[in-house]
């Protein structure tokens, strides 16, 4: 039940004065569903240790029970001390580095490093056959519910001329999005997408789409989209704003409004083809230039030399 580990790992680390790195992929140690999201919001008060709110929508494992016993678990963890045998804590991105921060964790001990991303040998194709994709987990935090609003009102604004959307994956929000499906020819459901369509999705589309009203720890499918040339159309929300770099290599939008993702749709339907593609190509350099196995292995190791005392700082 541990979240960050055995307890009995950092009562050794820091009897024996080891140095513990810690690699934070989500917000589990400061909250039980690890998603810091409950109530269709994000559990704000469990970055202060209030987790009832996480509590009764049973974030861990869809259970009250469950989740309950977790919040213990967190509890004990935090008052017994064990957290501070860890000499640097690295999260995926700087928003999360906010917020570990805000939740009481030393500024010091904590850092930003974003996932590493191997690129593709192949050069983006540069085809572009004008529909929209959203591969994500069919929950609500994900945002379906604004995207399927969203192509309601640009079929109402634009008629015939509405883009198609095409979304690809599987969850409890399947049902909305097959009864959408149905209802508009603009919107089309794949179900689960295995690699090839994946692959051939990603080539053929105009631009991707991350709607998320959940604080996304960093978004790597704003990677894949910068990988096959792909703007990415996103919601200005978590460390989804330090990947999309607004109006260069996609747009961002204020989360949980439809209105917004359907402007900022509009805005790219109405820029020339070049102009698509370039913003897409300019996705693809930064994410060879900064996220590069070599570039990531260079400033993990600096964090590590720092965090032994091997480096300048520590």
């Amino acid at each position: 039940l541990y979240p960050i580990g055995s307890p009995a790992v950092y009562h050794v680390a820091q009897s024996e004065g080891i140095p513990v790195i810690q690699y934070a992929h989500n917000f589990r140690p400061f909250s039980v569903g690890g998603s810091l999201w409950s109530n269709h919001q994000p559990a704000l008060k469990s970055l202060q240790g209030n987790y009832w709110a996480e509590i009764f929508d049973g974030s861990w494992q869809n259970s009250r029970l469950k989740s309950a016993l977790f919040a213990i678990v967190l509890k004990r963890l935090h008052r017994s001390g064990w957290l501070s045998s860890v000499k640097r804590w690295i999260c995926i991105s700087e928003f999360m580095q906010e917020q570990f921060i805000a939740a009481g964790l030393n500024e010091e001990e904590v850092v930003a490093l974003r996932h590493a991303w191997d690129s593709r040998e192949e050069e983006p194709s540069g085809v572009d056959q004008g529909h929209y994709v959203f591969l994500s987990r069919l929950v609500p935090e994900k945002g379906v519910s604004v995207l399927l609003e969203a192509w309601q009102l640009l079929e109402a604004e634009l008629g015939e001329k509405t883009p198609k959307l095409v979304i690809g994956g599987v969850g409890s929000e399947e049902d909305a999005v097959r009864s959408s499906a149905n209802q508009s020819q603009y919107i089309e459901y794949r179900g689960f997408v295995d690699h090839e369509s994946k692959v051939e999705l990603l080539t053929s589309c105009r631009a991707m789409l991350a709607p998320s009203v959940w604080w996304e720890p960093l978004g790597l499918v704003t990677y894949e989209a910068y990988d096959y040339g792909k703007p990415m159309l996103a919601a200005a929300s978590g460390g989804l704003t330090e990947t999309v770099k607004n109006g260069e290599t996609g747009f961002l939008f204020e989360p949980s409004n439809a209105v917004a993702l359907a402007e900022v749709v509009q805005r790219l339907e109405q820029m020339p083809r070049d102009e698509i593609r370039e913003m897409g190509l300019r996705g693809r350099q930064w994410l060879k230039t900064e996220f590069s196995p070599i570039v990531w292995k260079r400033k993990f190791g600096e964090i590590l030399a720092h965090a032994t005392g091997e480096g300048k700082g520590s």
